[in-house]
């Protein structure tokens, strides 16, 4: 990994387009109501320190990637989902769990780097810390990004694979759809 502060690094995140016009894509109100990075945040700066804990735990971006792509059932068939939720739980530390809750957002996410063909996020499900859902909650409800945050589980999207994968990025720390690194580390097993 190259040092924050080196050209290199500003180019593989910048992609295509300049990083002010890239943060203030990723801020709320812009590409997205609740954004992908909080008002302050540096995006140079989450990206480097998320960097940081993926590189420190022996893993990579790309296999968490791969892994949160095990949550995207093939169709909306009932055999299809419930292929996901099992391909899931079997990678999954057993302290956690995944449940498929659908598509339970308003509409679709585009990707915000420019260039990105047809990647778009919508909800797929929870990834949670084992009894951080109650038999009687409903998924539906839990699925609201304001009661994630407060809670030991994170909401899994379509989009969010690739953001991992191909941009380095789990998503600001001031943002309700955050994929905190270190979690997913975690629930996958992946500390070396």
């Amino acid at each position: 990994m190259y040092p924050i502060t080196h050209p290199a690094f500003r180019t593989l995140i910048e992609k295509s387009i300049p990083l002010e016009r890239l943060e203030k894509r990723l801020r709320p109100f812009n590409c997205s109501q609740a954004g992908f990075l909080g008002k302050d945040e540096s995006l140079l700066e989450v990206v480097y320190a998320d960097w940081k804990v993926v590189e420190e735990a022996g893993t990579t971006h790309e296999e968490i990637a791969e892994l949160l792509g095990f949550c995207q059932p093939k169709s909306l068939s009932d055999s299809h989902q419930q292929e996901a939720i099992e391909a899931v739980n079997q990678r999954l530390n057993n302290e956690y769990e995944f449940f498929l809750t659908g598509d339970l957002t308003n509409g679709f996410q585009k990707c915000p780097w420019p260039g990105c063909k047809n990647i778009r996020g919508i909800t797929l499900g929870l990834l949670a810390k084992r009894g951080a859902i109650k038999p009687d909650e409903s998924l539906h409800d839990l699925a609201e990004p304001e009661e994630v945050i407060t809670r030991e589980m994170m909401i899994v999207t379509r989009l969010l694979p690739h953001l991992v994968g191909e941009h380095y990025f789990f998503e600001g720390r001031g943002t309700p759809y955050r994929a905190d690194p270190t979690f997913l580390i975690n629930a996958f097993n992946l500390r070396k």
